[in-house]
């Protein structure tokens, strides 16, 4: 009996695609029992099992005991992904740099901030700083880290090797810059808006929305992007409906207005000319409202829906849902990097369980043949 336990361990009679649905499955939900995970899955309570055992000794998944019955019993185990995983998330958006520690969970770990030091280059910077990253993540279960993810400035796209900062860079990149130090499995850089449309993508909350409309509030105006029926558009650069570059009431533009506004109303104002014409342009089910700089941030939501319906004579039933990120967690765009790493460790960890599957499938048949 104890050699046939082990060998359940050894490895897991079932092909790498089932094990990725179930993975997959596991990862993007918490409270999943081993019977609700077969029923998402499509597959037998048995094979669902085995999975699970197999992802268990590996160390990739665990098992909880869940309070409430939510139909699978008062006090059933449920399956989650090792809370201990998690990735480095650095935001290189602007010169204060800073580090999330995010689980595969979307639970921010902890927050590593700099102060940039206009003495030294920026790779200078990057280097100093990245260091004291990796000090702070030997804390936090070092061999749990999946990979990092670099926030970049606008310019920058996925897949790209651009230079740090706009193209000024002393001594190589920051995607090489983040390779030299953190040494990391895996490595992800991309524009905070793509980013976000990825975990927009990615996230149950949103995910069943047809019509999202993200706007971003930064130290250069306004960014603005949508979701529609699941695919990305993006409004930049004076391309259809761009809405920074749109004139607010004939005067000055919405970039302008919003980067020179002195007061909360006059902020509010610019803010809310913009989700009213991405109203009009597309009615969204949703308006994302996210800023970096904080500028008269405070009762904002409130400011602009009164807008919305005194000055831009909206009617309620018509002003879709508008949110604002929390901010004591994660940034969308630091849980876009998060997914695209989650992602890429659900399917190279299917990859490896398949070939040591078939790996020691070999080695047994090998074995056998000498006996």
């Amino acid at each position: 009996k104890g050699r046939r336990k082990n060998m359940l361990y050894d490895f897991c009679p079932v092909k790498k695609e089932t094990a990725f649905r179930v993975l997959s499955v596991i990862a993007l939900n918490e409270n999943l029992s081993r019977k609700e995970i077969a029923e998402s899955c499509g597959l037998s309570k048995v094979t669902a099992g085995k999975i699970v055992d197999f992802l268990a000794c590996k160390g990739i998944v665990a098992e909880h005991t869940r309070a409430e019955s939510s139909g699978a019993g008062p006090h059933s185990l449920c399956v989650l992904i090792n809370p201990r995983y998690n990735c480095l998330v650095t935001d290189l958006y602007s010169k204060n740099f800073t580090t999330d520690i995010v689980s595969l969970r979307e639970k921010r770990m902890a927050v590593i901030p700099y102060s940039y030091d206009n003495r030294r280059f920026s790779d200078d910077n990057l280097r100093l700083y990245l260091r004291d990253v990796l000090k702070v993540q030997q804390k936090f279960s070092p061999g749990y880290c999946i990979g990092v993810g670099l926030i970049m400035p606008d310019s920058y796209y996925m897949g790209e090797e651009v230079n740090f900062a706009d193209g000024v860079s002393s001594h190589g990149t920051a995607v090489n810059i983040s390779r030299e130090i953190l040494s990391p499995k895996r490595i992800v850089a991309g524009n905070k808006i793509e980013l976000t449309l990825k975990y927009l993508l990615s996230s149950k909350k949103y995910s069943n929305k047809s019509s999202i409309i993200y706007i971003c509030l930064t130290d250069k105006g306004i960014r603005t992007a949508a979701l529609i029926n699941n695919t990305p558009v993006y409004f930049a650069n004076g391309r259809y409906a761009d809405i920074g570059s749109v004139r607010l009431r004939g005067r000055k533009s919405v970039d302008f207005q919003l980067t020179h506004s002195k007061s909360p109303e006059e902020y509010a104002d610019a803010v809310a000319f913009a989700c009213a014409n991405a109203i009009f342009f597309y009615a969204p089910d949703v308006i994302i409202l996210d800023s970096e700089i904080h500028k008269h941030i405070v009762g904002l939501r409130e400011m602009v829906i009164s807008s919305l319906t005194d000055y831009y004579a909206i009617g309620e039933k018509i002003i879709p849902e508008i949110a604002c990120p929390n901010k004591s967690s994660s940034a969308f765009a630091s849980l876009g990097i998060m997914c695209a790493l989650r992602e890429r460790f659900i399917y190279e960890t299917t990859e490896r369980f398949f070939e040591e599957k078939k790996f020691q499938k070999n080695g047994n048949n090998e074995t056998s043949v000498q006996t």
